[in-house]
């Protein structure tokens, strides 16, 4: 019975640690990647010096659902509205 207890606590630990601790937005801007794109540029141009910019790639990386800071012509990338 106690082995089923941790097993059930651990199983529990690691499903909540997954699903991350992603923060919801009500609004995106839609952008579409242009040569010479970067995330830092990108960042800079929405969010200028009102935040740490490596707080704000991490952002539009998790709102775009991308992994990699490689980014292609065209690609589609959501940018959070920040109140």
């Amino acid at each position: 019975m106690v082995i089923a207890l941790i097993l059930v606590t651990t199983v529990m630990s690691f499903s909540a640690l997954s699903s991350g601790d992603k923060k919801s937005y009500d609004e995106f801007e839609v952008v579409y990647v242009r040569p010479g794109d970067t995330l830092w540029s990108i960042a800079e141009e929405f969010y200028g010096s009102d935040m740490d910019m490596r707080e704000a790639v991490y952002m539009i990386k998790e709102c775009s659902e991308i992994e990699s800071s490689s980014l292609t012509i065209g690609q589609k990338l959501l940018v959070p509205v920040l109140d």
